[in-house]
């Protein structure tokens, strides 16, 4: 591991949030240290994530509340600070830190600030030089100009935190020392989970691999204490019970029609605060074959994982081992949501390539994973949507002021079509029970390829006369998710954007949407915008290694009707495809908005090798916090006015993710309600997620 320095902040705990800004956006997982004292007791943490930092602020703050005897967080004392420092292991991360700590130091934030170069502090004391009044000589604030290196003096990076050389410079800004009480300091991880809110826990799925048909067999799902395999990842769970109340997480086990479950397909699972935890489920096997078995995780509401197994029903054992899915997803626990839950999510599972299991949760509207029937598809579900959008496609063409109604209640009708075609009677009958209950839904998918937007409810009632219904985006704040992969992101961390567009595009709208997009810090000033990209090396090349908060393409989709799921867009020196693109998101690179305003952007169908598309490759592969695009083809001046809604709504209206989206999609329907563009836009997203509040 390569170190060229350090950070060290001391804070008031008031003001910590945007140093874990600061520490999120550019240092991302890695290892960071706090330390506070209250009432001559110190406690010590060392996180090595995101997820871990932000646990250890809220142990923090229970530290303090117990210290001080105070019943809530929110009535800290002032006075209260803590000490972050944090390893500094490139050139680009010593930069930034200078450039922060440069930025805030007469912002108040600090109480002290220093950076420092590692090589400066290998130094012996007495080679040490006097200070230089040429300030671009420094190489640190606080230290001296750097002298010819000595030899090579060891530092031991594995205690660095707490052994740190003794000829350190003194920090230019400290505090005056004080008399400090004789404290007692807490610095090991389990003391850390003592004092703190959180029960460190590993998943787990375990049953046999090969059952006979007709048999039963028990599958235990696992939250364990010590780490089954270097793969899984250790989550937290919330513990703000006591040992008579454990804190409890909602198991819900989805199965193919092959594996009969005794009872409920759901458990409570109380956490055990010092020992592993399980429930258990009884299923039959009936149906010979490899049936894959998936368990959803809840918590506060809200789907945060999926975990998969398989097992191979045989008439006799056989010497075969069934193989794990190909797409193993890791359990992403969170100790609370930071916004509420939708107030629906319509879960829809997708058997044998052409079979769809509706399921109903939602806490307003009183379904607890309700199933709500299921249907099997005619035909090429793959043809049959081609044919849907080919139809939609045209009729964002501009037409003839005479043929604008026919056009609009050809809409309608297409959207009639899909509620008789793709919603089973039993989702029909309790649509008109939960429609005036709630008014965002979140729908979790095995399949990309469905404009569930579009639907369109109707019924006749007693008289014979037809009730119509808006169509689902209309109604609600509607979001999509692909299921089995990791938790969506409840707030985006604001930073940098930069618009995506070729240099030559016979798109009026285009250079328009470009220039709006290089002004978004009129509607936030903290959003830095960055020049345009144009060519295809230059967008591959900031996937892979850009930190950006939002990255929008204005151009031409290409859709290859050989390989749709690997249609294309067009930029300056030539086409980029989804498959084009191996990213992933999360960790030291915050999940970021990903809009693709492009004709067939949104498009993601199966392929030869699987889903494809962009919403599979950006969602489930790259895990972007934010997918947009158009499912057919848009109209460029009417894809100018949706995004400009949508931003400033985002943006400056803190507006949740969906309903910004809505309300771009209600007023591009008010300037041209018979062209389809205003229902082509998919958002995969939390309905509920917001950007962070200044």
């Amino acid at each position: 591991m390569s170190l060229v320095g350090f950070l060290s902040a001391t804070v008031y705990l008031k003001n910590v949030n945007k140093l874990l800004k600061f520490l999120g956006y550019h240092l991302g997982n890695k290892a960071i240290e706090i330390e506070v004292e209250a009432k001559g007791k110190k406690l010590r943490i060392q996180s090595s994530s995101q997820q871990e930092l932000l646990a250890a602020i809220e142990a923090v703050k229970k530290f303090v509340c117990t210290e001080t005897a105070l019943p809530a967080a929110h009535q800290l004392p002032e006075e209260i600070s803590l000490k972050v420092t944090t390893k500094l292991e490139t050139v680009q991360e010593l930069e930034a830190a200078k450039i922060f700590v440069e930025e805030n130091h007469n912002s108040g934030l600090f109480l002290s600030a220093d950076f420092y170069d590692i090589e400066q502090l290998l130094l012996p004391a007495e080679t040490t030089q006097p200070s230089s009044t040429n300030s671009s000589q420094r190489t640190g604030r606080g230290l001296s100009p750097k002298p010819l290196k000595p030899e090579k003096t060891e530092l031991d990076v594995t205690n660095f935190y707490h052994e740190l050389p003794q000829n350190r410079p003194q920090p230019s800004r400290n505090i005056p020392p004080v008399n400090q009480p004789q404290t007692q300091s807490i610095d090991n991880h389990q003391a850390f989970l003592e004092a703190s809110s959180l029960l460190l826990r590993y998943p787990n799925l375990e049953c046999p691999n090969q059952i006979i048909l007709n048999d039963k067999f028990r599958l235990f799902v696992q939250l364990l204490i010590k780490q089954p395999k270097s793969s899984t990842q250790a989550i937290y769970v919330e513990n703000s019970c006591t040992p008579a109340q454990l804190p409890e997480i909602e198991v819900v086990l989805r199965t193919p029609r092959g594996l009969d479950i005794e009872g409920n397909d759901y458990q409570l699972m109380q956490v055990k605060l010092d020992s592993d935890s399980s429930v258990e489920f009884n299923l039959t096997a009936c149906k010979l074959g490899e049936q894959e078995i998936r368990v959803d995780f809840y918590q506060c509401d809200r789907r945060i994982g999926t975990e998969r197994c398989s097992v191979l029903v045989v008439k006799e054992p056989l010497d075969y081992d069934v193989s794990k899915p190909k797409k193993v997803t890791s359990l992403e626990l969170k100790i609370a949501p930071i916004v509420p839950p939708p107030d629906l999510e319509l879960c829809i599972e997708l058997r044998d390539d052409r079979t769809l299991y509706f399921t109903l949760h939602s806490k307003v509207a009183g379904y607890h994973h309700v199933k709500v029937g299921e249907l099997t598809l005619k035909g090429s579900p793959l043809e049959k949507m081609q044919a849907v959008y080919k139809e939609l496609g045209s009729l964002a063409a501009p037409i003839k002021s005479t043929e604008q109604a026919a056009a609009e209640r050809r809409l309608a009708t297409l959207g009639r079509e899909l509620w008789d075609e793709l919603i089973p009677d039993k989702l029909q009958q309790e649509y008109w029970r939960f429609k005036s209950l709630i008014s965002s839904i979140l729908i979790t998918s095995d399949e990309p390829w469905v404009p569930w937007e579009i639907i369109k409810p109707y019924r006749y009632n007693e008289d014979g006369e037809r009730e119509d219904e808006q169509f689902w985006c209309q109604q609600f704040a509607l979001s999509r998710w692909l299921s089995g992969q990791g938790g969506t992101v409840e707030e985006l961390q604001v930073g940098t954007a930069r618009p995506i567009a070729p240099t030559q595009v016979n798109l009026s709208a285009v250079q328009e949407e470009v220039t709006f997009i290089k002004q978004l810090h009129n509607l936030r000033s903290d959003i830095t915008v960055l020049e345009p990209f144009s060519t295809y090396q230059e967008v591959l090349d900031w996937l892979e290694t850009g930190k950006f908060f939002m990255l929008h393409f204005a151009c031409h989709g290409m859709f290859d009707a050989a390989l749709p799921g690997n249609s294309a867009i067009k930029l300056s020196d030539g086409i980029l495809r989804p498959s084009d693109i191996r990213v992933r998101f999360g960790g030291r690179r915050p999940r970021p908005l990903l809009f693709i305003n492009a004709c067939h952007g949104g498009r993601s169908e199966f392929s030869f090798t699987g889903l494809g598309g962009w919403a599979e490759r950006l969602v489930t592969e790259a895990r972007v916090g934010v997918f947009i695009g158009a499912m057919w083809e848009v109209n460029d001046g009417l894809a100018l006015k949706f995004a400009q809604r949508f931003y400033t709504g985002l943006l400056k209206d803190n507006e949740t993710i969906a309903e910004a989206f809505r309300h771009a999609r209600q007023e591009i329907r008010q300037l041209a309600p018979y062209n389809s563009t205003w229902l082509a836009y998919s958002l995969y997203a939390d309905p509920q997620g917001r950007v962070n509040l200044k």
